[in-house]
C-alpha cells in the first residue's frame, strides 16, 4: 500500500514539473503612446484696420469674396467710420456683414455731427452680448475703446475683442489699455479670449496682460492678435493684402 502511495505521489511531482516547464513565459507589457487630443472645433478669425483707406463698396464686395474664400468665421474691424444718418454713404459695417453673411455688433468711441467712429465685430455665430470699455485717461481723451463681443461657438463661448490705440501711444498711454485688457481675464475667466487691433508690439506689456501673441511676419502697421491661455491653441496665422490694407487671419483650435 505504502508502496502504491508513493507511486501515485511521483506521477503528481512529475505533472507539476512538466507544467512549469511548458508554461508560456508572461507578456511584456509596454507603456501606451499618449493619445493626442485633437481640438473639438477650429475656428478663424480676420482682423484689419478700416481708418486709412476710403469706403466704397466694390472694395468691400473683394474683402466679402475673400472672408467667404477663406471660410473666416469671426472678423475684427478696426477704425470704424460711419454716418448713419446719410444714405449716400455706405455702411461699411452693414454692407460686409450683408455681402459675407454675418452678424455684426458695432463699439462706438466718438460721435461729432453724425459722424460715428468706433469698431465692429462681425460672426457667423450668434452673438450673444457685447460690451464697448472705453479707455479713461488715454492721452487726455476718452476716444479709444475696446469692444468685446460673446460669441456662441456651439461647445464654447468664446470672447472677441476689437480694439484700436492712438497712432502713436506713448507708454502711458500703453499701460492704460494693458490694465483694461487684462481685467478681461478675469471678467471672463470662464471663457476663452481673442483680442486684436494695434496692440502694444511690447513682450513685457503682453506678458502683464498674460495673453499669449500670434506672431506672422507682418508689416509693422498690420493688425496683431492676442489670445488668452485657456482652451485656445494657436493652429496658423498669415496675412494677405486688401483694397483696405493687411488682412490678419488666424486659426485656433478650442478644446
Amino acid at each position: 500500500m505504502l508502496r502504491r502511495l508513493a507511486y501515485i505521489l511521483l506521477i503528481i511531482l512529475a505533472g507539476c514539473t512538466a507544467s512549469r516547464e511548458t508554461a508560456p513565459p508572461p507578456k511584456e507589457t509596454r507603456p501606451q503612446p499618449a493619445v493626442r487630443r485633437s481640438p473639438e472645433i477650429v475656428i478663424k478669425i480676420a482682423s484689419l484696420d478700416v481708418s486709412s483707406r476710403p469706403v466704397e463698396p466694390d472694395k468691400i464686395a473683394r474683402l466679402a469674396s475673400i472672408l467667404r474664400a477663406d471660410t473666416v468665421d469671426i472678423v475684427s474691424l478696426q477704425g470704424v467710420t460711419r454716418y448713419p444718418d446719410l444714405v449716400t454713404r455706405t455702411d461699411i459695417v452693414e454692407e460686409l456683414s450683408s455681402r459675407a453673411g454675418m452678424r455684426a455688433v458695432f463699439g462706438e468711441t466718438i460721435n461729432l455731427s453724425g459722424r460715428q467712429g468706433g469698431n465692429a465685430i462681425l460672426s457667423v455665430f450668434p452673438i450673444m452680448s457685447n460690451e464697448n470699455t472705453h479707455y479713461s485717461g488715454m492721452g487726455g481723451s476718452d476716444f479709444e475703446a475696446a469692444l468685446q463681443a460673446v460669441i456662441d461657438c456651439g461647445i464654447e463661448t468664446l470672447v472677441m475683442v476689437s480694439t484700436r490705440l492712438p497712432d502713436r501711444p506713448t507708454l502711458a498711454d500703453q499701460s492704460v489699455a494693458v490694465n483694461a485688457l487684462s481685467a478681461f481675464n478675469n471678467l471672463y475667466i470662464n471663457h476663452p479670449i481673442i483680442l486684436s487691433g494695434n496692440l502694444p508690439r511690447s513682450d513685457a506689456l503682453r506678458a502683464i496682460a498674460s495673453y499669449n501673441d500670434a506672431r506672422p511676419v507682418l508689416p509693422e502697421y498690420a493688425p496683431r492678435i492676442w489670445y488668452s491661455k485657456n482652451g485656445l491653441k494657436l493652429l496658423g496665422v498669415k496675412s494677405q493684402n486688401s483694397d483696405f490694407g493687411p488682412l490678419v487671419e488666424a486659426r485656433f483650435g478650442i478644446h
